[in-house]
């Protein structure tokens, strides 16, 4: 979908809502699908999907609450410890656990989304060091997506080949 049209707000409640169609139908694979590394030594399918669960949680709790406030961000957590907490998680949990957690969290953060008005997603919002509009930095969210969903893509297209 390109942005065309649609105000910065569709753009990133579109990608969110496609985001979870897409985890969804991930809930066909097999198994051992599943469970493949997406590269030699790397996380796997069910990891980086439990790793996209964790960071909406943390977004819903520890950043949206705090948009457009006079209160300071909490410091965002030790990324390597958190990566760590989500692969542990992944491997406890079963596919449709994890795939119906995503799709949990993802709607929830859809959910608090909507409930901003459009005018606030070109607002600065203040990040440690740095100010960026709402809408960038939902972008680098997307774009975090993205990534993750091409790595998984990439794994399922070379395990058919």
């Amino acid at each position: 979908m390109n942005g065309q049209g649609f105000s910065k707000k569709q753009q990133v409640i579109g990608h969110f809502e496609d985001s979870i169609d897409w985890v969804q139908s991930l809930s066909q694979l097999p198994e051992e699908s599943w469970r493949l590394p997406i590269e030699q030594g790397k996380w796997s399918v069910a990891e980086v999907v439990r790793h996209l669960v964790l960071w909406d949680e943390f977004i819903i709790n520890k950043r949206l609450p705090y948009l457009f406030t006079s209160q300071d961000m909490p410091v965002p957590p030790d990324v390597e410890v958190m990566n760590e907490k989500a692969a542990i998680q992944a491997r406890n949990d079963s596919k449709e656990e994890t795939v119906d957690l995503f799709e949990q969290t993802r709607r929830e953060l859809v959910n608090r989304l909507n409930d901003i008005e459009d005018i606030r997603y070109e607002e600065a919002i203040s990040l440690q060091s740095s100010k960026v509009s709402l809408y960038e930095y939902l972008e680098g969210i997307m774009q975090h997506d993205v990534h993750h969903f091409e790595q998984i893509k990439q794994v399922l297209n070379d395990k058919d080949a």
